[in-house]
């Protein structure tokens, strides 16, 4: 019976961490390029040089916390290949203009509250062509709320919220 027992909590063990290792690893600090900011306290990612399509932006970089994802940071023709599912974790609170422009996302989880900017000239950076500009509109009706914004494809310009 103790036999039964201690192979079926192994079996279970087994499987539990079958289960917690399929969740997305965080992208290697090395994969990206920043500046620091505030004094050195925090980060701002200018570039990703990764190669993957699909990106989990650590929290912290070098112990600090990344707070900014700068213009064209993540852009498809500037940084090359062209992302499909992003992750942004909660430290972050601005991401700046065509930061993700020409991608074909069609994952982006975001924490609450990040803030976007943006110009008179959004449109031009072919941003609106992978429906960046929609995804942000989707964001703000739903209060800037944390969750996983999806859309059924890359010429969707539809994105739904669901929670984490």
């Amino acid at each position: 019976m103790k036999l039964k027992r201690s192979i079926f909590f192994l079996l279970l063990l087994v499987m539990l961490s079958v289960v917690l290792s399929c969740g997305m690893r965080v992208s290697p600090e090395s994969d990206f390029e920043v500046v620091y900011g505030n004094g050195g306290r925090n980060v701002e990612i200018v570039r990703y040089t990764g190669r993957s399509q699909v990106v989990v932006i650590p929290p912290r970089i070098q112990r600090r916390p990344v707070v900014t994802i700068r213009a064209t940071a993540f852009c498809g023709i500037v940084n090359p290949p062209k992302l499909h599912r992003v992750e942004i974790p909660k430290t972050v609170k601005t991401i700046e203009i065509y930061a993700f422009c020409c991608n074909q996302l069609t994952s982006i989880t975001i924490p609450r509250g990040v803030e976007f900017t943006s110009s008179a000239n959004d449109w031009y950076y072919s941003d609106d062509t992978v429906g960046w500009r929609e995804f942000r509109t989707a964001y703000n009706e739903n209060n800037r709320r944390a969750g996983i914004y999806t859309r059924s494809n890359t010429n969707s310009r539809e994105w739904r919220r669901s929670r984490r």
